[in-house]
């Protein structure tokens, strides 16, 4: 996965091409406006680094709050897919992210 600038970059040099299929494809500039500003808000807000503090999970500003599921929900998958972690590593770290 990128990192969250070089997911903003690929988001924007992506951003003509997409453009120019929607417009291909509907024959509707208002369905392109619509295709093109939805990937353009999805690919500039929901980056690779909503879990930690990063540009992205910045940009929400006073919308952030919507995020603080998502980063303890990532901190519980963590625990789940890493088969290392023990079991009370796993509670102590889901508590600490919890405490944030």
């Amino acid at each position: 996965m990128p990192s969250g600038r070089t997911h903003d970059r690929i988001t924007l040099w992506a951003l003509p091409f997409v453009t120019g299929v929607a417009f291909w494809q509907t024959k509707s500039g208002h369905l392109t406006l619509l295709i093109t500003g939805g990937f353009l808000f999805g690919g500039l807000m929901f980056g690779p680094d909503l879990d930690i503090y990063s540009r992205q999970y910045q940009r929400w500003g006073f919308l952030r709050f919507i995020w603080l599921p998502y980063q303890k929900i990532c901190a519980i998958v963590l625990c789940y897919l890493t088969d290392q972690l023990s079991v009370q590593r796993c509670v102590s770290f889901i508590l600490a992210a919890w405490e944030q």
